[in-house]
């Protein structure tokens, strides 16, 4: 590893040490906290969540990245849906718990950029193989986006009528919502691939749907269902694809070659 890569990370690789220390320190307080007497129910998952931290962090240093990244975005979900809320403002609960495991996650998965640049020198950019199945994909596709197109712009309009332009997780749900059928499009007129951004979104409107105060968990668990889960699956499937076609290309490159 280059000397200045290493001097680059050592300040994210002690901020990482510190994070785990507290997240651990705090969930195992209140891991002792319920156990010693009456508490809410959601102070065990809360706990739970904390001391998954310093577990993922453990196994990103030990080489299993993505895994330690599923870890903690799982674990940020997790403490929003079942965290404190109102107490503080909103942006302490960000910046001291789910806030950090979010960008840890992210961290961790970001590529090396010498080996992304490497992997784009040697699989040159073609258009997708479009077979039946891929029209019948997309056409289940289409419908998901106009789906959540309806419900994105039906949400803006109730918000703003019954309580004005405020600014609140709805926002984020919106967002996750109206990115949906621009994805689809573009998906199936170019040759980029919008897997990670769905997938991106879907996290990012099941978060945004666990933090509203308005909401049960059983009402949670239904939004999930019915409209997250669909568009993280949708993502899933456009990143196989994408794969898929790589896979392809790089077979005919190497048939070229010979």
């Amino acid at each position: 590893m280059p000397p200045s890569l290493t001097l680059r990370r050592w300040p994210l690789r002690v901020l990482a040490v510190v994070v785990g220390i507290f997240h651990g320190l705090v969930g195992l307080l209140g891991v002792v906290i319920f156990t010693m007497g009456p508490e809410d129910w959601n102070t065990l998952p809360m706990s739970v969540a904390l001391l998954s931290t310093p577990a993922a962090l453990v196994l990103a240093a030990v080489g299993w990245r993505r895994l330690a990244a599923l870890w903690l975005a799982l674990a940020a979900l997790l403490w929003a849906v079942t965290g404190y809320r109102g107490m503080w403002p909103e942006w302490c609960y960000v910046t001291l718990y789910y806030g950090l495991q979010v960008a840890a996650a992210l961290l961790l998965l970001r590529h090396d950029p010498v080996a992304g640049a490497r992997g784009a020198a040697s699989v040159p950019d073609r258009a997708p193989v479009v077979t039946p199945g891929h029209l019948v994909a997309w056409g289940l596709a289409l419908v998901v986006g106009l789906g959540h197109a309806g419900l994105g712009l039906w949400l803006i309009f109730a918000t703003v009528v019954d309580a004005g332009w405020a600014p609140g997780w709805w926002t984020a749900s919106v967002v996750s919502l109206l990115s949906t059928l621009p994805v689809v499009v573009l998906q199936r007129s170019a040759a980029g691939s919008g897997g990670r951004w769905l997938i991106g979104a879907a996290y990012l409107g099941a978060l945004a749907t666990g933090r509203a105060v308005y909401l049960s968990p059983i009402e949670w668990a239904a939004s999930l269902l019915v409209w997250w889960l669909p568009q993280l699956l949708l993502g899933v499937v456009l990143l196989r694809w994408r794969r898929g076609d790589q896979a392809v290309t790089t077979q005919a490159s190497v048939l070229g070659r010979w």
